[in-house]
């Protein structure tokens, strides 16, 4: 579940940078959390063909890009195609713009205990137990940590163990470019949004979702997960990304009402402000997470759904 959260939703993604990156990562690093993927040789294509779509109107356009939120250095350059859209457009919009100074402290509040309250009151005592043995005394150092939160960390480490960085992710890429060709950026959501979305789950699905890491890591599926991910989102296979998602949704009750809420909820907000939009006349490139794009209820049928015309440009 939280692994493919990454390729989904920026909502611990990119929020989770400031404070995972500088703070956490070093320690995960250490424990050696991501052994298992070391001898993994990732699958890669000699060129990539990401998914973008665009709403044509009759004097503006606004491209939908699928977006990975952590990257490698060798996804770059991305396609002409998607280059030629970037240019068009004289404001890029994005789920947040994650590289604010303060992004930390707004997220932090939804995402860790209050002093009188920890994560071991929270979890079951066999997944208590599960991570103990995976973190070792620096568990003591993680109790003030949401599961969302410890989930997402985690996951990082095991991306940035494979060679994916979120500073080289599609989104901050974007937004750098965008800052210094002086495009507009407009947020889609708020750090405060997202971070409440996974900072208010209940504990049955927090734990579900933190399992669901902990077993990756045990079962080595997740370095295999990730492999797939990547491969769909490179080859630009809709279906390919469907069908992981869907993987994840139906491995219990818990990670199916998880993401929907990062999903299906999520998305008729974002299609919603994207007409809007539109409708202003302007021209506009979108990198939102891929997974927000495709299948039933993506942020591209609900846009045909209000008359607009969307076409798959690659």
């Amino acid at each position: 579940m939280m692994l493919s959260m990454l390729f989904k939703t920026q909502s611990l993604r990119s929020c989770v940078y400031s404070f995972a990156a500088r703070f956490l990562m070093v320690a995960f690093v250490a424990l050696g959390l991501n052994a298992e993927a070391r001898d993994v040789q990732l699958e890669t294509n000699t060129k990539a063909h990401p998914l973008l779509w665009e709403v044509k109107g009759a004097k503006n356009s606004v491209f939908l890009f699928g977006s990975i939120h952590v990257a490698r250095p060798d996804f770059y350059p991305l396609p002409d195609y998607v280059e030629n859209a970037y240019r068009q457009a004289d404001t890029l919009v994005v789920e947040i713009d994650p590289d604010a100074a303060d992004v930390a402290s707004r997220m932090l509040p939804f995402l860790t205990y209050k002093a009188a309250d920890n994560l071991q009151q929270h979890l079951t005592p066999a997944t208590w137990q599960q991570l103990s043995a995976k973190l070792g005394p620096s568990v003591e150092q993680m109790k003030a940590l949401k599961p969302a939160m410890l989930s997402v960390v985690m996951a990082m480490g095991l991306y940035s163990e494979l060679g994916y960085k979120a500073e080289a992710g599609i989104d901050l890429h974007f937004i750098a470019r965008a800052k210094s060709d002086r495009k507009s950026v407009v947020e889609l959501e708020s750090v405060e949004f997202q971070a409440a979305v996974l900072g208010g789950l209940n504990d049955t699905d927090a734990e579900a979702m933190l399992k669901d890491v902990l077993d990756g890591f045990d079962n080595g599926e997740a370095v295999e997960y990730i492999n797939d991910l990547v491969k769909a989102w490179r080859n630009g296979d809709a279906n390919g990304l469907v069908e992981q998602l869907a993987k994840e949704a139906n491995k219990d009750p818990g990670s199916a009402r998880v993401m929907k809420l990062l999903i299906d909820d999520r998305n008729p907000l974002m299609a919603n402000k994207i007409a809007r939009l539109f409708a202003d006349g302007k021209n506009v490139f979108v990198v939102i997470g891929a997974g927000h794009l495709v299948g039933r209820g993506s942020v591209v049928e609900l846009l045909q759904k209000q008359g607009l015309t969307v076409k798959q440009v690659k």
